[in-house]
């Protein structure tokens, strides 16, 4: 398995109600030639609008050079390392 069990985050704000999951891993660390790669990750993020709004599904994977500790501080409200996702 590449991607272990999920940090999740849910919030109701704005309107809607959405749910966050971060996967990390670094299964693929000597498999792939990228340089400075600390681990892969996949963010997925859920969204409903209320009341009975259409489900919306987004899912993003990426790289970074960072150990998983400062991604999953990030993703519980600690900001000790911010997460940039450019498309």
């Amino acid at each position: 398995m590449i991607f272990p069990p999920a940090d999740t985050q849910c919030d109701k704000a704005h309107g809607r109600l959405e749910t966050r999951t971060i996967q990390l891993s670094s299964a693929l660390n000597g498999h792939l030639d990228f340089p400075y790669l600390g681990q892969l990750f996949r963010l997925t993020r859920e969204r409903i609008d209320l009341p009975g709004g259409k489900p919306e599904l987004e899912v993003l994977y990426g790289l970074t050079s960072l150990s998983s500790q400062p991604i999953r501080n990030t993703l519980n409200g600690k900001p000790h390392t911010r997460i940039i996702i450019s498309p």
